[in-house]
């Protein structure tokens, strides 16, 4: 029996004692239910299908258009686990991002858990460069919490759109994620899923950190890999040491995830790309990074020397700190602000896209 992925569409084959199951895409790590098949298929409809409308899911979803006092307008996108919809608050009217768990995990413990702790984590930390949670709750069978809704577009919209971002946005989008970095390790938080699908642009060009999801206290214990041995993270930005399982975590994990980030926003691709996660995450614990000016040779110095540290394979040569990576941060915008001042007076090419020069 042959599936595809939910998230990055890939054609999974599963057996089928598998039916009914939840499995999990060896690709992107996304969890989905494997549907029964039918003994036989229905007849043809006599005309079109109609849409079938949020309310009434196949999956063990919101089968109403609200839930625990919010009225559901629409789907804004999903993921592995959950599913995100546009909805109204009945009390007030304002509109927010309801998260909802997927009805086929609400009857599964550890998914619980782990979507009780993403809205607790998410909620704990108030900062301008993260989405403010109001409310948390249960209802007819259904985990959901209410989160501010974010316009824009993520950081891996922008790159599929209009490749490579210029060093100085690269550089705010840094500065943007290290501030939030150094706010959760204040509080011994580490994200462990920093990558341009959770960095939302906003029409303003600001910044929000989204999906708190994997976020961990460090020293907590917690086991840093999932069910089945996969990693806990995305393969592609994930740290040797997400990789190596170990549960001894830290900030300059994501510092590391951070450095693959800013690699892919200024060179509009991944610094390490295979066929499969495996192969992924076998080049990122034993081949070096390659040297992001081959891809883009207006790249400075400073900034490929910058994204060279925060993503060495041993730790202890990264920055130790997001504090010291502000450092830096600020001291390769100095340095490409006087670059810029030394050259010639050039006519300057149309706007386009974020993050413009």
């Amino acid at each position: 029996m042959i599936i595809n992925c939910i998230s990055c569409k890939q054609k999974l084959k599963v057996g089928s004692e598998q039916q009914g199951k939840v499995v999990k895409c060896p690709n992107c790590q996304s969890q989905m239910k494997v549907p029964q098949a039918n003994p036989q298929a229905p007849p043809p409809p006599s005309e079109p299908a109609k849409p079938t409308p949020i309310s009434a899911d196949q999956s063990g979803n919101p089968k109403e258009k609200e839930l625990g006092g919010y009225e559901l307008l629409g789907k804004l996108g999903e993921g592995g686990m959950a599913r995100v919809f546009r909805a109204r608050r009945k009390s007030d009217g304002k509109l927010v991002a309801l998260k909802v768990l997927r009805g086929s995990l609400a009857s599964q413990p550890d998914a619980v858990r782990d979507f009780i702790v993403e809205a607790k984590a998410a909620a704990a930390l108030k900062h301008p460069y993260l989405p403010e949670v109001y409310d948390a709750g249960e209802a007819d069978g259904h985990y959901f919490f209410a989160m501010e809704i974010i316009s824009g577009a993520t950081l891996q919209k922008v790159i599929e759109k209009q490749g490579a971002i210029p060093e100085n946005g690269a550089l705010t989008i840094a500065k943007y994620v290290t501030e939030i970095l150094c706010f959760a390790w204040e509080r011994k938080v580490i994200h462990r899923d920093i990558k341009p699908e959770n960095l939302m642009v906003q029409p303003d060009l600001s910044l929000k950190l989204m999906d708190m999801g994997l976020a961990k206290t460090a020293g907590d214990g917690k086991a840093t890999s999932g069910e089945g041995g996969g990693i806990i993270g995305t393969p592609m930005y994930a740290s040797p040491e997400q990789i190596r399982g170990q549960k001894d975590l830290d900030c300059r994990s994501d510092i590391y995830s951070l450095g693959l980030t800013i690699y892919h926003a200024v060179t509009g691709e991944l610094p390490y790309n295979a066929t499969t996660s495996a192969m992924v995450m076998a080049k990122q614990l034993n081949e070096e990074l390659p040297d992001p000016r081959l891809k883009n040779p207006d790249l400075s110095l400073n900034l490929t020397m910058m994204i060279k540290k925060m993503t060495e394979k041993d730790r202890d040569r990264r920055y130790q700190a997001p504090e010291d990576l502000l450092g830096a941060i600020e001291n390769c915008r100095q340095r490409l602000i006087d670059r810029q001042a030394q050259q010639a007076p050039v006519e300057k090419p149309k706007k386009r896209g974020f993050f413009k020069r």
